[in-house]
């Protein structure tokens, strides 16, 4: 052999990074950093409108999670392309590096689902009468501790 370098290959995307690249053009052309898709419809494109091949999938949910895309059914977030059922709307939603570091955790509250802890303030700005509201609640969560607090 000579010591003369041989030309570098270019090397061919994977089907499933052109997929999540495309899912991810589509998130970062949304103000919301979401894009939904229909199960057949993303099923149907990936080859897998009637058989799931888990050995793929899971190509693909490592592809995603490089790309730091996570994968919702409504409001729960799932873990698998294979939790997904027909006739479901898959959202895929990207993680802001911002989000990351501001999330402290999770807690699981029975009636309101899963709430996300951060430390950071929300952005959100309550309307007057919201203010009223809060105001008005801690006065009576007040009262009623000092009421309780006389009995004893």
């Amino acid at each position: 052999m000579s010591d003369r370098k041989l030309p570098r290959r270019k090397l061919k995307k994977t089907i499933f990074e052109i997929i999540a690249n495309e899912i991810n053009e589509d998130i970062e052309k949304n103000r919301y950093n979401y894009t939904t898709r229909k199960y057949e419809t993303f099923f149907g494109k990936i080859g897998m409108k009637n058989r799931r091949d888990f050995d793929k999938l899971k190509k693909y949910e490592a592809q995603f999670k490089k790309l730091k895309i996570t994968f919702w059914s409504g409001k729960a977030q799932m873990t698998k392309l294979s939790e997904f059922t027909k006739n479901s709307t898959i959202t895929f939603k990207k993680t802001l590096m911002s989000e990351q570091k501001e999330m402290n955790g999770t807690a699981e509250v029975k009636f309101a689902g899963k709430i996300t802890i951060s430390k950071s303030e929300s952005g959100i700005t309550p309307y007057k009468h919201q203010e009223d509201a809060f105001y008005n609640l801690q006065k009576q969560i007040i009262k009623m501790t000092k009421i309780h607090l006389q009995d004893f």
